[in-house]
């Protein structure tokens, strides 16, 4: 078992005692289900002295993906580092516990992440979807000015979309917004705002709130990110007739991969012409 539980200053799991704890719950309904597919399930508990829990399983891994990560890192440990990475820099997102990795009769070969749950939270999707844009306005800043914190850090989360950004709403006058749900998150040691890297996340989350929102509410929520005006109407003429498919995406993420590789020697990426005049 790896994990960085003793670190965080919770009881330290050993895989024996851990599978059997999350299979006992799961099989007497003492949790609470978040989501659930194939080849994913999440599911929110309390464990270890009642710490609020959310615990993401990917279950049925391929048996050589599973055997390769053993040997690089798993999917579960890049998601465990990236958010201690936020954690460290004091940017609101999921606190990681612990992260694991094993196999079973119930769950095939699986890797965990668990992460204190924000409680009383909605995802930015949901307040969106359910409400006028006068009330989300406030949420939608909140969440363009954390992004811009995230990449000011250096971190590129990859799978950015409304989901994975959650929302207080016990004052959505002044809300706080938290990042979750990073294991395609690249860490680079230098500022990646106005990047290809920092596009692709903002290309990313503003595709998903444009269909609830006209060009002038979209143009204000990316000059609360930091855009200047130009380049907040340049951005968004361009990702309106912008799809990538799959090949295109996947070539992307060979391309910051490489950038990760490039900033070990000190080569940064360059600025992109759509984020900066």
């Amino acid at each position: 078992m790896r994990n960085n539980l003793e670190a965080a200053g919770y009881h330290s799991f050993t895989l024996p005692d851990l599978l059997p704890e999350l299979e006992r719950n799961i099989s007497s309904g003492n949790y609470r289900l978040i989501a659930a597919d194939r080849k994913t399930l999440i599911w929110a508990q309390h464990l270890d002295g009642n710490v609020p829990t959310v615990i993401k399983m990917y279950r049925h891994r391929g048996l050589l993906d599973w055997q390769r990560e053993q040997f690089s890192r798993f999917r579960v440990q890049r998601e465990f580092d990236s958010l201690s990475f936020l954690v460290a820099k004091d940017i609101p997102c999921s606190k990681p516990l612990f992260w694991s990795f094993g196999c079973s009769s119930c769950f095939g070969y699986y890797e965990i992440l668990a992460t204190r749950e924000i409680e009383n939270i909605t995802p930015l999707d949901q307040l969106i979807f359910n409400n006028k844009p006068e009330v989300t306005k406030p949420s939608l800043f909140a969440s363009y000015r954390l992004v811009r914190c995230m990449h000011q850090s250096g971190c590129y989360h990859g799978a950015m979309s409304a989901r994975n950004i959650l929302i207080t709403h016990n004052n959505l006058k002044k809300p706080s917004a938290y990042i979750i749900d990073m294991p395609k998150a690249i860490l680079f040691p230098y500022d990646i705002t106005s990047t290809r890297m920092a596009w692709m996340d903002l290309y990313l989350l503003t595709t998903k709130i444009i269909k609830y929102m006209d060009m002038n509410e979209c143009i204000a929520v990316l000059k609360e990110y930091g855009l200047e005006n130009a380049s907040a109407q340049r951005f968004m003429n361009h990702i309106a007739s912008y799809r990538p498919s799959k090949p295109i995406r996947n070539l992307f993420l060979m391309e910051c991969q490489l950038w990760e590789l490039l900033a070990r020697i000190g080569i940064r990426c360059y600025r992109s012409s759509y984020l900066h005049g």
